[in-house]
């Protein structure tokens, strides 16, 4: 098995070795590749956390984020979830809301919060959207996470603050918030 494994990953990579671009970004991609098809997603995993990466930090997120069934995978995704950085909380609010698959057991309530924390916060409209997603598909109806909503309507706390955005959002979020909301109800 050991010996299939490693005849697997030396022609992979070298079939990779024979893409060819000038794109710094997709070459970038093709490093993080090798590396993954080599060492695995824990040696991309560690390379992520490190503060001075010889790779970018987008190459990385991608290997990651595309092998979000791999237990520490999961992991990395739901810590950036709770980052400071916004492009990382985007990115993980955004594979919660649309990867049917992510291991459900991964979503805590303290994450199920974190997406009414994005939904009340200013943030812009596109990630409240999919923080509104993320809680139809994690919320439950044992937290009453419904009846959270409704106040959230009724409170206008899910618009945006800057005026210009305020009326962009009332209008593209109410509807999917009102659809969660019955789709909440329904898993009661």
């Amino acid at each position: 098995m050991g010996t299939t494994y490693t005849k697997v990953n030396f022609s992979m990579s070298i079939y990779i070795d024979k893409i060819k671009t000038d794109n710094k970004e997709v070459l970038e991609q093709i490093k993080v590749a090798k590396l993954q098809i080599m060492c695995g997603i824990e040696e991309i995993i560690k390379e992520y956390r490190k503060p001075d990466s010889r790779y970018s930090h987008k190459a990385l997120a991608e290997a990651i984020y595309h092998s979000f069934d791999h237990p520490e995978a999961s992991k990395v995704i739901i810590e950036d979830l709770f980052s400071e950085e916004f492009e990382r909380i985007f990115s993980a609010v955004t594979l919660l809301a649309f990867a049917e698959k992510f291991p459900k057991d991964k979503v805590t309530r303290d994450v199920v919060n974190k997406f009414f924390e994005i939904l009340t916060g200013d943030f812009n409209t596109t990630l409240k959207n999919h923080a509104i997603l993320a809680i139809g598909r994690y919320g439950n109806t044992d937290d009453d996470d419904a009846s959270r909503l409704e106040r959230i309507v009724e409170e206008k706390k899910y618009l945006t603050k800057k005026k210009f955005w305020k009326w962009l959002s009332e209008s593209a979020l109410l509807d999917d918030i009102k659809i969660t909301i019955k789709k909440l109800k329904r898993k009661k």
